[in-house]
């Protein structure tokens, strides 16, 4: 698969603008009026706050198969997925670099698991 290009993402002030090379990023987590992006350049893991909604940032991002929101707060990329668990009630997302599992909650396992059927 091609590497996805750069993408040019449109914050709440123009002056935050900021670039994302979508293969980069692990996850954003929304943290009130900002999002916490996780990105891993060259295997070291970078955080960067960012002035935008979840919501906003999944919506630019919408044209990547392989970052899904999994949680109100997350948006995760599959592609560093190590493995799954959980069950019905939620799952647990076992991601390189983190020691921390993200969750998927009840309502989005649907289509995270459509997701997920489409990157594989």
């Amino acid at each position: 698969s091609n590497p996805a290009p750069v993408l040019a993402i449109q914050t709440h002030l123009k002056q935050d603008d900021f670039e994302l090379d979508p293969s980069t990023l692990l996850y954003a987590k929304a943290d009130r009026n900002y999002v916490e992006i996780h990105t891993v350049e060259n295997g070291v893991l970078q955080k960067s706050l960012k002035r935008i909604s979840l919501q906003s940032l999944e919506g630019q991002l919408n044209s990547i198969s392989h970052i899904v929101k999994t949680h109100r707060s997350y948006l995760v990329n599959l592609q560093f997925l190590e493995s799954v668990s959980g069950n019905a009630q939620g799952y647990h997302l076992k991601m390189k670099h983190l020691e921390v599992p993200i969750l998927v909650s009840r309502t989005l396992i649907p289509k995270f698991e459509k997701r997920l059927r489409q990157v594989s």
